[in-house]
């Protein structure tokens, strides 16, 4: 998501409260760091998650690392460190990230809106 953007935390406190009032919000997919299972171009729906630390290993989280949005999966939790517990977290195709703080968790990836829906949607919309 948006991975070529720089974000800054008043982008992403307003990513977060749209979540919050929406429940849900739609993005897209710009980086292969998650292929095959969220491909480039890929459209999908974060999902507001009340308490990051109920998310389970392989839950793919949408999180804030200090400059862009990412899409990763969950691989561990952790409290070491200062600030709180953190999420470990890895991409399919990268190493592991630094550890994510809970703060910095934007929500869950529900689910990923299929290339037909898309199509359909883009079809429907334009008559």
């Amino acid at each position: 998501m948006q991975s070529n953007t720089q974000i800054d935390q008043i982008r992403f406190d307003s990513l977060r409260a749209q979540l919050r009032s929406q429940g849900f919000i739609e993005a897209v997919v710009v980086t292969g760091s998650m292929e095959p299972v969220l491909p480039v171009g890929g459209k999908i729906l974060i999902e507001t998650i009340p308490n990051p630390m109920s998310l389970k290993n392989f839950d793919v989280v949408a999180f804030w690392d200090g400059v862009k949005i990412v899409c990763h999966y969950v691989v561990a939790q952790s409290a070491f460190g200062s600030g709180g517990p953190k999420l470990i977290t890895k991409g399919l195709r990268s190493g592991f990230d630094l550890p994510v703080d809970a703060s910095n968790i934007l929500g869950k990836v529900r689910c990923r809106i299929p290339l037909l829906h898309r199509l359909r949607e883009t079809f429907l919309s334009k008559s």
